[in-house]
């Protein structure tokens, strides 16, 4: 499900939004609305919405400066432009602050839905995207984890020596040379070994 927050100063062209679409068929939560950008963008501070869908000429502050701040604020927020005015200026200036789309009214249910489509599949498509990398990363400080530990293991009973366990540890990215002497004090997992481990390098 993702929440949408509608921000239009004429309450016929919200009213409109809001009971064309039977909201509760769809993929979609029509969470707040708001008659200016001054008060939406405090309200969208508490919803935090998915998509916000704007006017641009309003009152108090206008659409195109709440996208701007949405966009620093809340970047998560995908922006679609509801406009009266096919101006050049106004859709260069929406281009430039990132919008998913622009859409001039009056716009029909099935046009508005089909647009709500296209951006949702892209929120969906970047968080799919973020959970592969936040799953990769901890695959790989697992992995990382695991071999430091095996590393710090052969130190201490041995299987390594200090000259073999610094290259070990470099291929590892992990970088045990300095200009002083370095301790390791490490305990196996058993708890049956403890030792500490010194060495030092002429750098």
């Amino acid at each position: 499900m993702h929440k949408i927050f509608l921000v239009d100063d004429e309450i016929i062209v919200r009213e409109s939004i809001r009971s064309s679409i039977d909201w509760d068929q769809t993929n979609y939560s029509l969470v707040g609305e708001a008659p200016d950008g001054e008060m939406a963008l405090s309200m969208m501070m508490d919803l935090k919405p998915d998509i916000l869908l704007t006017d641009i000429r309003m009152p108090f502050m206008d659409g195109l400066a709440l996208a701007d701040i949405v966009k620093k604020n809340m970047p998560w927020v995908r922006i679609i432009i509801l406009s009266g005015h096919d101006e050049f200026q106004y859709a260069k200036k929406a281009i430039s602050l990132g919008v998913s789309a622009y859409l001039l009214k009056p716009i029909s249910p099935d046009e508005l839905l089909n647009t709500l489509d296209e951006v949702a599949a892209e929120i969906d498509e970047e968080r799919l995207r973020k959970q592969s990398l936040e799953k990769l990363q901890h695959q790989l400080e697992s992995s990382a984890s695991a071999r430091s530990e095996r590393l710090l293991e052969d130190l201490i009973t041995g299987a390594l020596t200090t000259a073999d366990a610094i290259e070990a540890a470099r291929g590892q990215g992990v970088n045990l040379l300095a200009r002083h002497y370095l301790k390791l004090n490490a305990k196996l997992t058993s708890g049956l070994v403890s030792k500490s481990i010194y060495c030092r390098t002429n750098f």
